[in-house]
């Protein structure tokens, strides 16, 4: 990418907008070929639709989130279900995996009936005639005829998951004064009476700060739940099945009808709003956050891994701080992240705008 486009973009985004986000081609040809099966002479044709989808401009059936899976929802269900009998953190965390498979082969399910439906029921015969290879095959593009057909699977709570299973181990391994049934206890009645065992419980090591202990955990559940979902096939042929975590504004609905969860979240409080920590919580700064983020296995969340990053609208104000940030930004991508999305933060313009809104209506 020349200097004058990452300026350009550095300009755009101390206007106070959001675009552009930044991609790691490279990572993403790399997915592409792994784990979609595009052919070489057809990477350059990588787009991303909807949202922030993958796809292949022209050749490509991708659906738009097909379908998706909450880790954090599933885990408190596992919790109900197993944490006071489990006899040890692994036994838990092998009960957790096996309601993971459960959920993606419903999932699994649920995308090829949708697939299957839209096939019969929903033709596209502008689509049937613009995209390759469906004239060739003689069939419709829901019926299978673009040259690759896939679909997104959305993988939300993440960093949620990762802090809670990391005060799940804690608790067995006798690491904290708290018990599991303290633990359930407090949940249950979402922590009232309970402010000093919730404060303990936002203490602990959470993803985001660069601390291998809980990254650990949030790259062992991302790798058995992507691999899950990466094994299993699409209803249209050849089709592939592949991550994301895209989550926008939805991650607040996302968490609505889950209860308390061990890492300190109260009943019916949002999950985290992309692939990397949940908000508030890396406080050792960007370049942790970054680090860890990168852990997670992003080339196989070919879907996209949204990366919500937020600075100080100062680090866009000179050349020797936009270096700093072009430099943050080359180094997460060199670890093998995706894409990033940057939202730059003006704390004065922000407190200005509650006393006069109608002056800021752009935010």
């Amino acid at each position: 990418t020349s200097a004058a486009v990452w300026e350009a973009a550095f300009d755009s985004l101390q206007r106070g907008s959001g675009n552009p986000a930044f991609y790691n081609d490279v990572a993403y040809r790399e997915g592409a070929v792994k784990h979609a099966g595009i052919n070489q002479e057809d990477l350059p044709y990588i787009a991303y639709g909807g949202c922030t989808e993958f796809m292949v401009e022209g050749r490509s059936n991708v659906g738009s989130i097909d379908s998706g899976i909450n880790l954090l929802r599933i885990l408190d269900g596992t919790i109900k279900a197993e944490l006071a009998a489990a006899e040890t953190f692994d036994a838990f965390l092998k009960a957790y995996k096996t309601d993971i498979r459960r959920q993606v082969e419903i999932m699994t399910w649920e995308t090829n009936i949708n697939q299957e439906y839209k096939a019969a029921y929903r033709p596209q015969p502008i689509r049937t005639l613009f995209i390759e290879d469906c004239l060739e095959k003689g069939l419709d593009y829901n019926a299978g005829g673009a040259r690759y057909n896939g679909g997104v699977i959305n993988v939300a709570g993440i960093a949620n998951a990762a802090n809670s299973l990391q005060v799940i181990r804690e608790v067995f391994d006798g690491q904290c004064s708290i018990t599991r049934e303290q633990l359930l206890e407090a949940m249950q009645d979402d922590f009232a009476d309970c402010a000093d065992l919730q404060k303990q419980l936002l203490a602990m090591p959470k993803f985001g700060n660069n601390i291998p202990e809980v990254d650990s955990l949030a790259k062992a559940i991302v790798d058995f739940t992507f691999t899950e979902i990466t094994s299993r096939r699409g209803w249209r042929a050849n089709g592939f099945l592949i991550p994301s975590t895209i989550m926008f504004v939805t991650y607040t609905g996302q968490g609505h009808d889950i209860d308390a969860t061990p890492d300190g979240r109260h009943n019916g409080d949002p999950v985290a709003d992309s692939c990397g920590p949940m908000q508030g919580t890396d406080i050792d700064g960007p370049t942790s956050m970054l680090s860890s983020t990168a852990i997670l296995p992003q080339t196989h969340g070919l879907g996209t891994m949204i990366l919500n990053l937020r600075v100080n609208i100062s680090m866009l104000g000179s050349a020797e701080l936009r270096a700093k940030l072009k430099g943050l930004l080359q180094s997460y991508f060199a670890m093998g992240g995706m894409q990033v999305q940057i939202t730059a933060l003006d704390a004065d313009k922000l407190k200005d705008a509650l006393i006069h809104p109608e002056a800021h209506e752009n935010l």
